[in-house]
């Protein structure tokens, strides 16, 4: 009997504030899974994008192999991303949903502060949404300051329920929130949503 497995196409991953070392480049990196098609880490910092597309080909040229010429790094602001509607499988945030900064919060105060970062993270959220396929999954994995994070967010449930209501993305899992609100000074917090 001769059965067909079904192909499943290639995925396209996107990583949101990669910074000048794109998950990929860590350390203790792997190479880019088989089942991608195309990897784009995005960040606002022209400086960390240069850097990053030097180290890029450095890595094409040292690991062959490893999927690196399936990547591209790219300049993107996060709230208004240059990329097509229901065009990426995944989006990855690492510290960067928790952390939003602006140039002009130096003159603010801590109500108008809060305020800017929840427009921005709206529109970010909204986009992510946006340029995800159906069924495309949303990761974002944060290192915060539990306490911070509490006086600004009440609870990861409440930022869960921010997050699905701004975005329309359904929760599907979390780990860490006993970290968060175990009194540490530093937490891992990873949290998974659904198109």
């Amino acid at each position: 009997m001769i059965t067909r497995e079904k192909v499943r196409p290639k995925k396209v991953v996107l990583e949101i504030g990669s910074g000048h070392a794109p998950a990929p480049f860590k350390k203790d990196g792997v190479a880019i899974s088989h089942d991608v098609a195309e990897y784009i880490a995005g960040d606002i910092s022209e400086d960390n994008i240069e850097i990053a597309q030097e180290d890029l080909e450095d890595l094409k040229r040292e690991r062959v192999g490893d999927g690196f010429e399936k990547m591209r790094v790219v300049q993107l602001d996060a709230r208004d991303l240059k990329l097509p509607d229901n065009s990426v499988d995944e989006v990855l945030c690492n510290n960067l949903v928790t952390v939003i900064k602006f140039p002009v919060e130096m003159a603010m105060d801590a109500t108008e502060k809060k305020l800017l970062h929840a427009e921005s993270l709206g529109k970010a959220l909204k986009e992510f949404f946006r340029v995800l396929k159906k069924d495309g999954i949303l990761k974002i994995s944060e290192t915060i300051d539990p306490a911070a994070f509490l006086q600004y967010y009440g609870s990861v449930a409440n930022f869960v329920d921010m997050v699905s209501s701004v975005s329309d993305l359904e929760f599907v899992s979390s780990v860490g929130e006993e970290q968060v609100s175990s009194g540490v000074d530093r937490a891992s917090l990873s949290i998974i949503f659904k198109k």
